[in-house]
């Protein structure tokens, strides 16, 4: 049942060329995750590509992450939580992939 939620709340977050939720709900999401853990270099799981990584990181890079936030999740018990908050972003707190 889990392993649903995940592929559908996957699929959900590439919808509409979405790429992440914009930086503050992202960190917001980031904060849901449990058992988070500041290791010797950074964190796990990685923190959201936000402040600086902003403007450095691609979109695939973003979505990328945004995938390790949702699978984190999933692993660590947290995928009701998160697919509950993830589908409550308003569509104008997206970044979205621009359209060639």
């Amino acid at each position: 049942m889990p392993e649903d939620i995940l592929n559908a709340l996957l699929q959900y977050a590439r919808e509409k060329n979405r790429v992440c939720p914009l930086p503050i709900v992202w960190n917001d999401l980031w904060k849901l995750l449990p058992n988070r853990k500041k290791k010797e270099k950074g964190w796990n799981p990685p923190p959201p590509l936000i402040l600086a990584a902003w403007q450095g990181t691609t979109d695939d890079e973003k979505s990328e992450r945004l995938e390790i936030h949702i699978r984190y999740a999933e692993k660590n018990g947290a995928i009701d939580i998160v697919d509950k908050f993830i589908r409550n972003i308003p569509e104008d707190s997206w970044l979205h992939r621009r359209q060639n």
